[in-house]
């Protein structure tokens, strides 16, 4: 699962601060701990090559003769611990070079960091290379100078004690620009190396690449109050602001984040999400900027205690994100509130894809299993790029440490469970294989799919049903008021656990054995994929002898309860009644979207399993109290966690679990989805909804970009494709889909429902 750390590395050793420049009187290390480590070095010539490997704990950033190019590593546990490997040519000049590190230790037990555990500070290598042959290595050791950073003086905390308040006192900074100028550096002292095998840390490279990091100006300013002004960056994003007043030394500037305007009109810093954004910075006089560390998500940046009016340049934003490329995916159409729904989406996906899916960039930013399937799955369709996937699966994988059931959070110090998150990795994994082909990856995982399936088959009682599953927690969804008043008292913040049969547990683990035996019979492990079938098979009857009557499911064996949850989630599963779907999707069509937001994929996927597509397009496109639509009338610019406002004490205005409109374009409108592991066949099967009249998309496979579009009147429809010369295309059509071209070829030109080969229209 891991590799060894890089050779690179070898002769580095970790350095952090002298110990007596650490205010360590309780014999531990202080959270909040920032510090700055310096290298100048001197190149008579410019080398061929110069890669750097890098990591730190808990978090770095990373400047090369004054230029920010990396902020990292991803989170990671000490087994299992990223460095990154960077191209630092670009950056560097003949004479001196400066190498400068913010290195940041929090300190703190959350969803965040493996922190709180005293091992803090850095480990670099910078390997130079000339054409001639000479080498030159600069290693992390005692010729590297370091400084504590007193300039963060807050100690409050924000959100699940997720982040610390940063009050700034710039007249704590070095003088001068630490990380541009070669000074004399009076006041740094050499750092510390730590002596080998100290630190535990077993290093892994980090595969994805480097966050992108770009200054965003503000789109408009006002004035709010007398000496305060707003600052409107359009939309919620993800990243920490920047101020550029020139002001008198010892001056007090506050400044405020938000997701939301009060009433008045001022920035609602308290936001929902437990994080009351307010944080005091003190000017020293020289006119250089101030930039907060860490990251919030935030629409609006507030500055009060100001006299004067501080012009529109004063305040930028540095946003932060994983690598994405707007050209990947797009969608267009007729209908202006679907395209507002997939836009506000998309942002999510963008706010919430870091160093992995986060849940939530305030309150929580932790990356939770759960979130990461419906993300992963819109980030794909957006953007192609599998790599951050296959990252959040390993993270994952890496948690079977300390449980081989996994843990709902990784990887962090907070070690959530939730019964139901565990058992979406293996589906994650099985969409993984799909869009990338990934069998080497794939095939490095079956231990921690052995572990997952050994694991829950201890709770397997008669017919194969876990049975009075207390090991972890069981939520159905959330929050708990949008469960459709599920029926067991057995979920998460209840207090009994009787014996019984969680309907909505066991189709999740029909879907783990589903994906599991797919998975090994492609990994050639052919026996324990056909034990898996029978299992799946046996499970599957019993689910609808035990747990149905009259054509629905109930939520337990010992409830007459028929929510929501677990009957679309049969729909989700292949899981059809003996009578059919009929009751079920008259319930869906009475009850609606009467679930949570990340649900609602489960739901709406399982509608267009079922052929339900004007019905799903319908709830996805509603006026409703649970709909996109109000998250839009509630002044939303990304998904929010729940429906609207009044539903959530606690509500994140920023949740990409919500992003299910943007997987379900490409793959059920569109009906575009990899046929074959690497997209080595497209399988093509539009459901269009009969009133849109038009559309476009754009997704990107390994072979290149897949574009679609279709023109529909009330009867007939006009579909055109293009794709990859590489990859034939197998596709089913509805009737009233007339003409369909494919590379330019005519495959249906009259009234008929089509199933057409792949050999009769092959780019």
């Amino acid at each position: 699962m891991t590799e060894p750390m890089v050779n690179l590395l070898e002769n580095a050793r970790w350095i952090r601060l002298p110990s007596d420049a650490v205010d360590n009187r309780t014999g531990a290390v202080p959270p909040d701990l920032h510090t700055f480590f310096r290298r100048q070095f001197e190149l008579e010539t410019l080398p061929s090559t110069a890669t750097l490997a890098i990591s730190a704990d808990d978090c770095a950033r990373l400047y090369v003769n004054g230029n920010l190019i990396w902020l990292g590593p991803a989170p990671g546990y000490l087994h299992h611990y990223y460095y990154a490997e960077l191209d630092l040519l670009p950056y560097l000049r003949t004479g001196g070079n400066l190498l400068a590190v913010h290195n940041y230790y929090q300190g703190l037990v959350n969803r965040v960091w493996t922190s709180g555990d005293g091992f803090y500070g850095m480990i670099a290598a910078l390997q130079l290379t000339w054409a001639d042959g000479r080498r030159q290595t600069i290693v992390t050791d005692r010729d590297w100078r370091c400084r504590r950073c007193m300039a963060y003086v807050g100690r409050r905390t924000f959100g699940y004690e997720t982040q610390f308040a940063e009050d700034i006192d710039q007249r704590r900074f070095p003088s001068g620009n630490w990380v541009s100028d070669s000074d004399d550096e009076r006041g740094w002292t050499p750092a510390e190396a730590v002596s080998d095998g100290h630190y535990p840390h077993r290093l892994v490279k980090q595969e994805t690449p480097a966050l992108h990091m770009t200054v965003v100006p503000a789109g408009t300013y006002r004035q709010v109050a007398s000496d305060a002004w707003l600052y409107d960056f359009g939309a919620e994003l993800v990243g920490h602001a920047i101020l550029q007043l020139s002001l008198p030394s010892g001056t007090v500037v506050e400044v405020r984040h938000a997701e939301e305007l009060e009433a008045s009109g001022r920035a609602r810093y308290r936001l929902r999400a437990n994080c009351e954004y307010q944080e005091f910075c003190t000017l020293d006089g020289s006119g250089r900027p101030v930039e907060f560390f860490d990251y919030k998500g935030f629409r609006y940046v507030e500055l009060a205690g100001l006299s004067a009016d501080p012009g529109l340049a004063a305040v930028t934003v540095r946003q932060r994100h994983y690598p994405f490329d707007p050209e990947a995916g797009k969608w267009d159409s007729g209908d202006e509130n679907f395209n507002r729904i997939w836009t506000i989406c998309r942002r999510a996906v963008l706010a919430g894809t870091q160093d992995s899916y986060i849940g939530c960039p305030t309150r929580e930013k932790g990356v939770y299993l759960g979130n990461a399937l419906v993300t992963g799955l819109a980030h794909l369709t957006l953007t192609g790029d599998g790599r951050i996937m296959k990252k959040a699966l390993a993270d994952f994988a890496a948690s079977s440490v300390y449980c081989p059931g996994l843990k709902a959070v990784a990887t962090c110090g907070y070690m959530q469970d939730i019964a139901e998150y565990s058992l979406l990795w293996a589906p994650l994994l099985r969409e993984y294989l799909f869009w990338t082909g990934d069998f080497e990856f794939v095939r490095s995982m079956a231990p921690t799919l052995d572990g997952i399936l050994d694991y829950f088959a201890l709770y397997e009682g008669n017919y194969g049903l876990l049975v009075n599953f207390s090991s972890k927690p069981i939520i159905v969804d959330w929050p708990k008021n949008l469960r459709d008043d599920y029926d067991d008292p057995a979920l998460m913040g209840s207090e009994s656990l009787p014996d019984r049969v969680n309907t909505v547990l066991n189709l999740y683990y029909c879907l783990t054995i589903d994906a599991a035996g797919w998975l090994l019979a492609a990994l050639g492990r052919e026996k324990r994929a056909a034990a898996l079938v029978k299992r799946s098979d046996r499970l599957r009857q019993a689910i609808l002898k035990h747990l149905s009557r009259g054509g629905l499911l109930r939520d337990t064996d010992l409830s007459d309860h028929t929510s929501l949850h677990a009957n679309a989630l049969a729909m989700f599963c292949n899981l059809p009644p003996e009578s059919g779907w009929d009751r079920i999707v008259t319930m869906i069509g009475r009850k609606r979207l009467n679930c949570g937001v990340f649900f609602a994929y489960f739901l709406l996927q399982g509608l267009y399993n079922i052929g339900e597509a004007d019905l799903a397009y319908d709830l996805m496109t509603g006026e409703d109290e649970h709909s996109w639509q109000a998250m839009l009338r509630a002044g939303a610019t990304t998904c929010m966690e729940v429906w609207s406002p009044e539903q959530k004490a606690n509500l994140s205005w920023c949740h990409s679990w919500g992003s299910a409109p943007v997987i379900l374009a490409a793959a059920e409108i569109f009906g575009l989805r990899p046929a074959l592991p690497g997209w080595r066949k497209i399988l093509f099967r539009p459901q269009l909804p009969s009133g849109l009249e038009h559309a476009s998309i754009r997704i990107t496979t390994p072979y290149g970009p897949i574009n679609a579009q279709f023109v529909q009147s009330r009867n007939t429809a006009d579909f055109t494709l293009t794709a990859p010369p590489e990859c034939p295309v197998s596709g089913r059509f509805q009737r009233r889909l007339t003409k369909v071209r494919v590379n330019g070829k005519i495959v249906v030109d009259r009234d008929h429902t089509a199933s057409l080969e792949p050999s009769r229209f092959t780019g």
